[in-house]
């Protein structure tokens, strides 16, 4: 009691300096104005027994149960609050106080007191569970820096994009989840970036409940920090009506990088994802919108994205009634990943789409061929003008440098140069028309799991060529013995004397390698190499991006094919021979 008329107290101190009353009329005919807590309540107790916070979003207000849920509105906009504590009900029946977090949404802490407040129930909070944003260095003693602002509240089945950096410089990170009461885990281990940044699309389980919350450095953990989070059903909550500005929320951003397969709508809007393929429909909702490989295929959908903006990273902050987005056909494309775009001017024009880069720097040497790569999966190689090849056959640097090719289906193409080492000087997704991502890349587990058995990846690899080839219309190709025992001796080279490259240490080509071993081949032969400290399967992904090296594969020139694939102090050497 004692800590009530304390509220009651500073309460009088404000009615006496604004004492307005609103024309909003809420439940029993009350009309509301909203005030906030002094700090001198920080960490008292509320009259339900809760800790009182001004970072938590909790409210006092007469006629409604404590701990429940109540939606806090004002003018469209408002937010969800746990309600744990009374004002003087007696005097002032239509005062709602608001922790500083609340108040803030509505209005600067310097207009001390609002009217046109409406307060709503919309459910029961059974636990008491406090609504609040988690302190950015929540994380600190796990070596972890997060970049994005986290509530401890959420749907089930939500789904956020996380961002964070490690200060430890550890390659891996890992998200934990653990339910209090049935124990049951979730783990994702996350590999960063070359700058230590991580990012992940977090979906949360679909079952209710407290869990503990973890972001740690490394792939495990021990601490006692007790971070809690609380996923709601949302059939336990019941909104009321809240109109949406539809001004606030913009056109989602498509993600075209190969670790996102996903729609970002940003850390303030909340949306729904809902695509129909044939007889099928799937659903996403967060404020990133996930894809799932496993449920679509590339192709033509419907799609429809709906959404409102919050008031904090909560996805209680939502109303019933959304904005329209999206809503039309789109076409469903792989994931695709972008490098050295900051080189290039893109210009579309109808179907056909403009180029333009220059070479900076001198030393840089870029083949007088290019790659296309349409949505269909073919891949075209096209020949830059003669104007613009120097007397050594590379790309004239200091030279602006101008083609063009036609876009005349709808779907994602892929625009690759290629650096005289075999590398990709730039590799480029183009969208044209209305197209989504939605083709998972590798796990991180399939890109860290190296296989050792030799004949288990050349099996796989060929499949996976063939499979690629199948899907265009042409023939399969043919394990060939001796292409196996070139491709092998080639791979332990590159092993022997840790290189990627067409020439050995000794400036032999695949020919001229050929004959240094006895090995007699005559005809066409064109190949792909490969490295890094990753598997077979992540190897084969890069090679089938990259243009030059997808055209290899396709080539309908081939009939037979060899795999050599090495693996040594933790490296993967692989080497694919083709001939007619």
């Amino acid at each position: 009691m004692g800590i009530f008329f304390l509220i009651f107290d500073i309460m009088i101190l404000r009615f006496f300096s604004f004492y307005v009353l609103s024309s909003v009329f809420f439940g029993s005919g009350f009309a509301l104005e909203a005030t906030y807590y002094s700090d001198n309540f920080e960490w008292w107790r509320t009259v339900n027994g809760d800790i009182f916070s001004q970072s938590w979003h909790t409210a006092a207000a007469c006629d409604i149960l404590l701990g429940q849920y109540g939606y806090i509105s004002r003018g469209g906009t408002g937010f969800v609050a746990t309600i744990n504590d009374r004002p003087n009900c007696s005097r002032y029946p239509e005062v709602v106080d608001l922790s500083r977090v609340g108040f803030q949404i509505f209005a600067p802490i310097s207009a001390w007191r609002i009217g046109d407040i409406s307060l709503t129930p919309i459910g029961t909070n059974t636990d008491s569970f406090q609504k609040k944003n988690l302190a950015k260095d929540t994380f600190v003693p796990l070596g972890v820096e997060v970049s994005t602002t986290l509530s401890n509240t959420y749907f089930t089945w939500d789904s956020i994009l996380v961002k964070w950096r490690v200060l430890d410089n550890k390659p891996y990170a890992l998200i934990y989840l653990e339910n209090k009461k049935t124990k049951k885990e979730y783990s994702y281990l996350v590999k960063s970036d070359a700058s230590w940044y991580f990012q992940y699309v977090l979906t949360f389980p679909n079952s209710a409940g407290v869990y503990y919350f973890i972001i740690a450095s490394g792939n495990s953990f021990s601490t006692e920090i007790p971070i809690e989070i609380k996923l709601v059903d949302p059939s336990e909550l019941s909104y009321p009506v809240i109109p949406v500005a539809t001004w606030s929320l913009m056109r989602p951003r498509v993600s075209y990088v190969s670790w996102l397969p996903a729609i970002q709508l940003g850390e303030s809007a909340w949306g729904q994802l809902t695509i129909q393929q044939w007889s099928k429909t799937y659903e996403s909702h967060g404020n990133v919108l996930n894809f799932d490989g496993n449920k679509l295929i590339i192709g033509n959908a419907k799609a429809k994205i709906s959404g409102y903006t919050l008031s904090s990273p909560s996805s209680l902050d939502r109303s019933r009634v959304m904005t329209d987005i999206y809503s039309g056909n789109v076409t469903l494309d792989r994931t695709r990943e972008t490098i050295g775009a900051e080189n290039v001017s893109i210009r579309k024009q109808r179907n056909l789409t403009l180029f333009r880069f220059r070479i900076k720097d001198a030393s840089t040497k870029i083949r007088e061929n290019y790659y296309i790569t349409s949505p269909n999966g073919s891949i075209q190689e096209y020949h830059f003008p003669k104007k613009y090849i120097a007397q050594d056959g590379f790309l004239l640097p200091g030279v602006l440098i101008q083609a063009s090719f036609m876009t005349d289906i709808v779907g994602t193409y892929k625009l690759e140069t290629v650096r005289q080492n075999g590398y990709a000087y730039y590799n480029i997704p183009i969208i044209h028309g209305n197209v989504w991502n939605i083709i998972k890349p590798l796990t991180e587990t399939e890109i860290s799991t190296i296989r050792s058995d030799v004949t288990l990846v050349t099996n796989t690899t060929i499949d996976r060529i063939n499979t690629l080839r199948k899907s265009l219309w042409k023939s399969p190709l043919v394990e060939s013995s001796i292409l196996q025992k070139l491709a092998t001796a080639k791979a332990n080279n590159m092993a022997q004397y840790d290189y990627v490259g067409h020439w050995t240490p000794d400036w032999l080509d695949i020919l001229g390698f050929a004959d240094s071993l006895g090995i007699d081949i005559r005809g066409s032969v064109g190949e792909n190499v490969a490295w890094g400290n990753v598997s077979d399967r992540a190897l084969q992904d890069g090679l089938e991006e990259s243009g030059s090296h997808r055209y290899n594969m396709l080539d309908n020139n081939w009939k037979y094919v060899g795999i050599g694939y090495i693996v040594k102090q933790g490296k993967t050497y692989m080497t694919q021979i083709f001939w007619d």
